[in-house]
């Protein structure tokens, strides 16, 4: 593996054009190394270069440069040869070089420029390759926390969709984390590559909405002083997230009707259509179907637009997956910095509160008492007030609500028989009259 960064690698089998060159660049602080076309292979597996200036004298040299481009794409390369053949130039051109010369260099200032400029458009790349790939890793399904059932049917459903260029609806309480979803399935999928657009419809004022969404042209209304593209044209080839789709107007949606039928816009002002290739993921806090039914929301868009439903669930219907949030959301925050424990019992009563705020609850629940625990250690008296407050009274009952509770339940499975029902509880019959009058147990 390349252990040292270097800035550019001399190609050239004449030695005339390794000087010609370092003469040219040596007022650069550029880092410098020569090489023949035989002996390159072993110099770049030991430095990472961030251009190759390579002298053409033959089409053997040509395929080289192929070489080069396939095998070490984020090197740039700036070629020089005697060559006026256009043929070469544009052959050369097709593999990727990102300038050529020809010889003799007549302006040597531009064409130092040019490999300066090569160096920093491979250093440009690197940066957006490194971040895709941050980002690749912050969206992979293994960072969706949970091991309930009902998240493992959840898991199976996105990892049939990803490979599909299907319209997507996640429904889900707020704080479930629907949005986290709809990036697993972009940066997982076939468009991962691609632009993902993220906007939250009920944050778009009305009267801005359809310039919003189809963009305008110049003049187009007061205000537009120059032409600017919508979200759809600029999720071009990508994936457009609408996070609330339930509050667009219904007259805004006949429009996103049209471009799901047409695969085209129109921006505000414009009589020209512009085609548009956009995976659409929708999400809502509501029941779309109830919105359809109460006339909220076209029945002919959700069609459209629901060819495949997920369903997240919250966090009180999968509880299990609280341990393992918590442990998460512990790492999260402190980054390695502190090692923070959590007594058990602290666990137990998250466990039994019930999250209406679901995920994004649960991670203040958790700044909150890394922030107020003492000694590194998270108990019970570091969870805030109506965690505490609302777990004891839902976990603690008396010994006297769990023998009324049991009475009760054995009265209903015999159907109210008392006679039976002090046969299985293994007290008489005047003990159960009794419990039933003091405590107005009734049917």
């Amino acid at each position: 593996m390349p252990d040292k960064e270097k800035d550019i690698i001399i190609i050239s089998t004449e030695s005339r054009f390794h000087e010609m060159l370092a003469w040219l660049l040596k007022e650069s602080a550029l880092t410098i190394d020569h090489s023949s076309y035989l002996q390159t292979g072993e110099y770049f597996e030991t430095h990472d270069y961030f251009s190759a200036v390579i002298e053409i004298t033959d089409e053997a040299t040509i395929k080289y440069v192929q070489w080069i481009r396939e095998k070490y794409p984020s090197v740039e390369v700036v070629c020089v040869g005697y060559h006026q053949d256009i043929s070469i130039v544009v052959a050369l051109m097709r593999a990727g070089v990102f300038d050529y010369h020809s010889e003799p260099i007549d302006d040597f200032t531009l064409f130092v420029s040019n490999i300066k400029n090569a160096i920093e458009h491979s250093r440009l790349r690197r940066k957006v390759d490194y971040f895709r790939k941050v980002i690749a890793d912050r969206y992979q399904f293994n960072n969706i926390i949970g091991n309930s059932r009902k998240m493992k049917e959840l898991y199976l459903l996105m990892n049939k969709v990803i490979n599909n260029p299907v319209n997507v609806v996640i429904q889900g309480e707020s704080g479930t984390g629907k949005e986290l979803v709809a990036r697993a399935l972009h940066f997982n999928g076939l468009r991962k590559e691609k632009p993902f657009i993220s906007i939250n419809c009920a944050a778009i004022p009305r009267e801005l909405m359809e310039a919003e969404f189809f963009g305008h042209v110049k003049g187009s209304f007061t205000g537009a002083h120059a032409s600017r593209a919508g979200l759809f044209e600029s999720a071009h080839t990508g994936t457009l997230f609408l996070d609330e789709i339930a509050e667009i107007p219904t007259d805004v949606q006949v429009k996103f009707l049209r471009v799901l039928q047409e695969n085209e816009i129109r921006r505000i002002g414009d009589n020209q259509s512009i085609k548009v290739d956009v995976a659409i993921i929708a999400a809502t806090n509501k029941r779309l179907d109830e919105e359809v039914a109460a006339k909220r929301f076209r029945d002919d868009l959700y069609y459209r637009l629901n060819v495949i439903s997920l369903h997240i669930p919250p966090l009180r219907e999968r509880t299990d997956d609280i341990p393992l949030l918590v442990r998460h959301l512990i790492d999260k925050h402190t980054q390695e910095q502190r090692e923070i424990k959590i007594r058990h019992e602290a666990i137990e009563r998250m466990t039994v509160y019930p999250w209406p705020g679901n995920i994004r609850e649960l991670e203040n629940a958790i700044e909150y008492a890394i922030t107020v625990c003492d000694n590194n250690t998270i108990t019970v008296q570091d969870l805030p007030p109506i965690v505490k407050a609302a777990a004891v009274d839902k976990k603690v009952k008396t010994l006297k609500q769990i023998e009324l509770e049991h009475i009760r339940s054995v009265l209903r499975r015999v159907n109210w028989n008392k006679e039976v029902a002090a046969k299985m509880l293994n007290i008489g019959i005047a003990t159960l009259y009794r419990k039933i009058k003091e405590n107005n147990i009734t049917e």
